[in-house]
């Protein structure tokens, strides 16, 4: 079951198969999302969608759904996964075009990180970042993370940038 996070001005929960259309809008901005997989067509965003289901049904972690509180529009995701032939948990992100630039993946990250640190209690997490990412670089830097080298992760090198989330007390 996925949890309810909330801060100031987003809330992150579960995934509705409603969120379909929207995402279906995020992957047809096939440069926007360049380095979280790249554009897909309706039933791409359709198996992104269940991916992120799933993902909660079957790990107990995955991606949040990241809606505005103020509209209650999805604007994006943020959590943690780490598929099969991933040496690590890791941190990412993904917002619509239209939400750049708004602080909300730090602010999303920003919840992640407590929640995994305070229900999950991992002691560190990484976002593989691609060199060219420069938002994404500026978030994790916000986020207080730290690099740690690059790795070759499904043919491409990737920046590593690792989060210590410190563990609240038991």
């Amino acid at each position: 079951m996925t949890p309810t996070l909330e801060t100031a001005r987003l809330r992150l929960g579960p995934w509705r198969l409603a969120h379909h259309q929207t995402l279906t809008q995020i992957f047809a901005d096939a440069d926007a999302v360049r380095f979280v997989g790249g554009g897909m067509d309706v039933a791409g965003a359709w198996n992104f969608l269940l991916a992120r289901i799933g993902s909660w049904s079957a790990l107990g972690h995955g991606h949040f759904a990241v809606e505005e509180k103020s509209t209650g529009l999805l604007v994006g995701w943020s959590g943690v996964i780490k598929p099969f032939d991933w040496p690590e948990h890791e941190l990412g992100y993904g917002l619509a075009r239209s939400f750049w630039g708004l602080g909300y993946a730090t602010e999303a990250c920003r919840a992640v990180l407590a929640w995994a640190r305070d229900e999950k209690r991992w002691p560190t997490l990484v976002s593989y970042i691609h060199p060219d990412n420069a938002p994404s670089i500026r978030v994790a830097d916000r986020l207080g993370a730290r690099r740690d080298g690059i790795h070759d992760l499904r043919g491409k090198s990737v920046l590593v940038f690792r989060h210590h989330p410190p563990l609240a007390a038991a």
